[in-house]
């Protein structure tokens, strides 16, 4: 069974704490780097919790079947950029990432790879500002434990990985709010006002995306394959 496989049908299991960080030891902590790395690069992903991997994947890429609670952020993820000292944007692996909320809920936009290809996005309850710790490894970097406070308006990677660790997907968090069609006009205006932000913003998140990626389309009740360069935003 594969990564997305594990996701979609809702086989991810929670992963206790490290009990001691300090102890796994620099090939290890390399290893489950590593194996993050690869998976970003190659899927086009920002960030992957550790559980998400299948035990015959872990059995042969890292010390052994069992996921420990860590996720892997890439270079191009704003957790890597902040939580490095110098702000050279290294990729990063964090174990033990915690969450501590610091202000109040807001909708923000999202997608994952419990819903189809991971490309589908969906509206979902995000603290606005949060602190996001845990112990930080880069090669050839101290491995210690660090703080940092997020409040940027599309920063819920950390809480969307921190999910995964605790066994939950999209899935199991979007059922009451749902997907979300990129070209209603609806679904953006509620975006904004949520967010604080413009259609123009929301309309350069999107456009960041380097490929394809699905929507839900209101209108046909289907998941449809759409281009993030050739989006129109509506008029709201």
């Amino acid at each position: 069974m594969n990564r997305f496989e594990l996701l979609q049908e809702g086989r991810l299991s929670p992963v206790p704490e490290v009990k001691h960080p300090e102890k796994l030891g620099h090939s290890a902590l390399r290893a489950y780097y590593e194996l993050g790395l690869r998976f970003c690069e190659t899927e086009s992903y920002d960030a992957v919790a550790i559980n998400q991997f299948s035990p015959e994947d872990l059995s042969r890429h890292t010390p052994g079947p069992d996921p420990i609670r860590a996720v892997f952020f890439s270079p191009n993820e704003s957790a890597s950029k902040n939580m490095h000292a110098d702000g050279k944007g290294e990729g990063l692996l964090v174990i033990n990432p915690r969450v501590r909320t610091k202000s109040n809920f807001a909708y923000i936009p999202e997608y994952c790879g419990s819903i189809m290809s991971g490309r589908a996005w969906y509206m979902i309850l995000r603290p606005k500002k949060f602190i996001f710790s845990g112990h930080i490894y880069i090669p050839g970097v101290q491995f210690e434990y660090k703080e940092h406070l997020c409040e940027s308006p599309v920063s819920s990677m950390p809480v969307h990985e921190r999910d995964h660790l605790d066994g939950l997907t999209a899935i199991s968090r979007t059922i009451a709010v749902g997907l979300m069609d990129l070209r209603d006009a609806e679904d953006w205006r509620h975006l904004c006002r949520q967010r604080g932000i413009t259609p123009e913003r929301f309309a350069g998140i999107v456009k960041n995306e380097n490929q394809p990626m699905h929507s839900f389309n209101k209108k046909t009740g289907r998941l449809e394959l759409i281009d993030p360069n050739e989006l129109q935003i509506p008029e709201i």
